[in-house]
């Protein structure tokens, strides 16, 4: 594997690093409304991950998240992704996926131990994954989550390019329902319209126990699914089972691909 702290970008980091930059101009609509309202700014932030082995890869997991959470200071200790004016958050994902700290993260890495039980080593896990969020920036205080929806307005374009260029197999949101119209609005480069397997608002149980919001839809080239997306509730408060879960739905999906 890579050193996440490594300069040197892969053929699909570099074409989500010049997206970065043709939509400079969105990122200044966020800086003008931030110097309007009086709210501190944090970022932009790239992705946090983009699997050495990905394009390959069996399962081809995109896992997307709402906003980071760095703060100002640690946001300006990072060192920008050329050729553009975001933050090159990769060392920062690589840091945030080994330490476990947060729930969001110990999911993602949960599901990739589940997934590639073959990989003894943590870090290696990350050579299968990908990770990045909705919105790149973040104004929240403490550890509530007030960044306003105006940035992801200016972001969701944004999202829909790096996951055009990964071309994922599973696409899973860990965000709640907070973000559906902005996920409902992906085309995310398929011509043929996307069909939905569940509701936006239906639960599936864990474990006999509780539910979670499970909206999983279908997307299609010449009549055949070739990526799944799934829309379930953030890791922060879940069952335990929602790691299995995810992890059976994945490999449930990849059987009826093959």
């Amino acid at each position: 594997m890579n050193s996440r702290n490594e300069a040197r970008l892969g053929a699909i980091e570099q074409r989500i690093a010049k997206s970065y930059r043709a939509n400079r101009e969105r990122c200044k609509r966020c800086q003008r409304y931030c110097e309007k309202n009086g709210l501190q700014l944090h970022g932009p932030l790239s992705f946090f991950n983009i699997g050495d082995q990905f394009e390959n890869d069996r399962y081809k997991v995109v896992f997307v998240g709402k906003n980071h959470w760095y703060s100002k200071t640690d946001v300006e200790e990072m060192g920008f992704l050329a050729p553009s004016r975001f933050r090159d958050a990769r060392a920062g994902g690589l840091w945030a996926f080994l330490d476990r700290q947060s729930i969001y993260w110990r999911c993602i890495q949960d599901i990739a131990k589940l997934l590639y039980p073959e990989e003894e080593d943590e870090v290696d896990l990350l050579d299968h994954i990908s990770i990045t969020n909705i919105t790149k920036c973040n104004t929240s205080k403490g550890y509530r989550d007030t960044t306003p929806y105006y940035m992801t307005d200016n972001c969701v374009e944004i999202l829909e390019e790096e996951i055009k260029a990964l071309h994922p197999k599973h696409l899973i949101f860990l965000t709640g329902r907070g973000y559906d119209s902005y996920i409902n609005s992906l085309d995310l480069g398929y011509v043929l319209p996307p069909k939905d397997a569940t509701g936006q608002t239906y639960k599936r149980p864990i474990e006999n126990q509780h539910s979670v919001w499970w909206w999983h839809r279908e997307f299609y080239e010449s009549e055949k699914v070739t990526m799944n997306l799934l829309r379930t509730r953030h890791p922060q408060g879940a069952p335990k089972g929602l790691t299995t879960e995810i992890v059976k739905w994945i490999q449930k999906k990849s059987l009826q691909a093959t």
